[in-house]
Parts: C-alpha cells; sequence; structure tokens
C-alpha cells in the first residue's frame, strides 16, 4: 500500500479509537446511573479472588511462552509495558485516585 494510504488508514484507526473511547466513557456512566436507580447493588470481588484469577491467568501465559513462540514475543514485550506502566500509574495515578473518587460516592448518581 502507498505511504500516504497507510498514512490515511493510520490517521482513521486513531480517530476511531479516539471516537470509541469518548463513546464509551460518556455512555457507561449513565448506564451505572440507570443500573443503580433500578436497584442495583454492586459488589466487588475480593482481593482473594482476584489475586487467584491473577496466578491462573498467569501461569496460563507462562505455559503459553513455553510452547509458542509468537506468544513469547508478544508476552515479553507486554510484561515489560505492564511492569513500566503499573510503576508510573502507581507513582501518580494511584495516589490521586485514591483522593479522589472516595469523595463522589456512588448513591451521588
Amino acid at each position: 500500500m502507498p505511504k500516504e494510504y497507510q498514512e490515511i488508514v493510520r490517521a482513521a484507526a486513531a480517530n476511531a479509537n479516539v471516537n470509541m473511547m469518548a463513546h464509551y466513557d460518556f455512555v457507561n456512566p449513565l448506564a451505572l446511573k440507570s443500573l443503580l436507580s433500578k436497584g442495583v447493588h454492586l459488589e466487588s470481588f475480593s482481593n482473594e479472588m482476584l489475586k487467584a484469577a491473577q496466578t491462573q491467568a498467569f501461569d496460563i501465559f507462562e505455559g503459553l511462552r513455553d510452547t509458542n513462540a509468537n506468544w513469547k514475543k508478544v508476552y515479553a514485550s507486554w510484561k515489560k509495558f505492564r511492569g513500566d506502566q503499573y510503576a508510573w500509574f502507581a507513582a501518580n495515578e494511584l495516589v490521586y485516585d485514591q483522593f479522589s473518587f472516595p469523595q463522589v460516592p456512588l448513591s451521588s448518581l
């Protein structure tokens, strides 16, 4: 594909992604508000359940790494990226989230 067409596809994909995320961020709070107004009670998974799910997922990831060369390459890159992102978000976003989110109870929706 010519370079200019490649750039058109890249720009169109980027625009579609921005539009999809904006739509997602707009409609999901409305959907949550609707659910809560109908008496739905939200529950979180326990840390024990989340840890068990994470352990199982990573067991699968590690097993695939040992049997699939393409997965091994993607997994290594993803795992490093994930670690870097987690460190960054823990240093900046998490602190603010823990401060600000409790100030807006779900009952205010």
